[in-house]
């Protein structure tokens, strides 16, 4: 939701104590996996599993007019933090 509208930078949630979506990365979801009694392993396959569908997804979904920008900002944002593809 942040590359549609700045208003929705904040994740709403508090994530490894972090509040903001641009300050969270794969170890912070890592980190709350464990919080909830996954092993790390476990945590980072699941974190990478959602990344991954998550991509593909956006990828074969037809996008809305207006939102032409979500895919780029999306391979961009996941290369930026080095997030699994």
């Amino acid at each position: 939701t942040m590359h549609l509208s700045p208003q929705f930078d904040s994740s709403g949630h508090v994530i490894n104590g972090r509040t903001r979506i641009n300050h969270i990365g794969v170890e912070d979801l890592v980190v709350e996996g464990i919080g909830f009694g996954l092993s790390r392993r476990m945590a980072h396959e699941t974190v990478d599993e959602t990344f991954r569908a998550v991509f593909d997804a956006a990828h074969r979904a037809p996008l809305p007019d207006g939102a032409e920008r979500v895919l780029p900002a999306l391979t961009a944002l996941l290369a930026e933090r080095n997030w699994p593809r």
